[in-house]
């Protein structure tokens, strides 16, 4: 009986995915609006530029999480606890009720 060879050669390996912080991606967004180009800022930061383009694309809606993150002392910043307290008001009733 033949042997069976594996799905996939041992010497290819496969690629994982980097997982980018909120930091380096506003970081990536500040650098193109500066102008700077998107090799350099990929180059810089061990990427490739069309990883770069693709943050710069969602750059709102990376903006938008910005908005969301804590502060230097690692408290939710302003706009994480405005927003707990509406949902809280709202849902909490809801669910008592």
């Amino acid at each position: 009986m033949p042997l069976k060879r594996p799905a996939m050669s041992p010497s290819i390996a496969k690629k994982t995915r980097k997982s980018l912080t909120l930091e380096l991606k506003l970081d990536i967004i500040y650098r193109q609006e500066r102008g700077e180009k998107t090799s350099s800022i990929a180059h810089h930061h061990g990427l490739t530029p069309p990883t770069v383009s693709t943050i710069f694309k969602s750059a709102d809606s990376i903006k938008k999480a910005g908005d969301f993150t804590m502060d230097k002392n690692g408290e939710p910043s302003g706009n994480v606890v405005h927003t707990f307290c509406m949902w809280y008001s709202v849902y909490i009733p809801q669910v008592a009720g």
